[in-house]
């Protein structure tokens, strides 16, 4: 994280950024923890061969909820490139690849499908 910081601040409105202009180790340490929780939260969900055990963290399944919708609101969302970073240094990356694939799939709504969804409806 802390190799590609610069790039990464570019994703930003530099305004934005102010209270992390000096502390660049702060500020990866923001987008690890926060690409994490997000990884986890998406990988519960959409991830095939989760199985959750006792020791795992329990969470209701109405948070992970307002979790993914919290997700799409502009102000909590992380680069792409983030994600990248931890999945590619993860011996189960590519796992985590496909839940956020899935997770997308089954949260974003195209143009296309919008199309389509209301030529369904006029029929």
């Amino acid at each position: 994280m802390k190799t590609e910081i610069g790039g990464l601040k570019k994703c930003y409105d530099p305004k934005e950024l102010e209270k992390y202009s000096k502390d660049d180790e702060k500020l990866a340490w923001m987008f690890f923890v926060d690409g994490c929780a997000i990884l986890l939260a998406v990988y519960m969900r959409y991830g095939q061969d989760y199985n959750p055990t006792p020791n795992d963290l329990f969470i209701k399944k109405q948070l992970l909820t307002f979790e993914y919708s919290d997700l799409f609101l502009l102000e909590n969302q992380l680069p792409f490139r983030v994600l990248e970073l931890l999945t590619s240094s993860s011996k189960n990356g590519e796992k985590f690849m496909k839940a956020i694939k899935r997770f997308i799939d089954d949260t974003v709504i195209t143009p296309a499908d919008m199309k389509e969804s209301q030529s369904h409806q006029q029929d």
